[in-house]
């Protein structure tokens, strides 16, 4: 799979678990810093959507970059594009949810054991 088809395939993923659990979501049209909206308690919240991968050069770490990479500008999002991040991780066919607050600037970098308290199903 490509790279834009797993993108596409993360946000569909995530989209559905979403739906599912009876949230309204919306994707925006044209070129946003976010990949979806999401109503929460009758807020909109932008959620930029990633898909992680299990490093085995690094003793089998799940990571993922909280960054862009647009027109070779790379830059970490910032508070005001962003207030979560989904991040699909195919392996084990999970969603982890994490707030801007929470999350490190740059990215994950866990063991997938210490992420189940991060799956969607057990924050939203």
């Amino acid at each position: 799979m490509g790279k834009n088809s797993k993108g596409d395939f993360a946000e569909l993923t995530v989209m559905k678990r979403l739906i599912e659990k009876g949230y309204k979501v919306s994707q925006p049209f044209g070129d946003y810093t976010y990949d979806l909206v999401v109503e929460i308690n009758k807020d909109l919240k932008k959620v930029q959507v990633k898909t992680a991968r299990r490093r085995h050069d690094r003793d089998g770490m799940v990571v993922t970059d909280f960054a862009r990479n647009k027109s070779k500008e790379f830059r970490y999002y910032t508070e005001e594009e962003v207030d979560f991040f989904a991040v699909y991780y195919p392996n084990n066919d999970s969603v982890y949810w994490f707030s801007f607050e929470e999350s490190p600037k740059s990215g994950i970098s866990r063991k997938v054991e210490s992420l189940s308290k991060d799956k969607l199903s057990e924050k939203l």
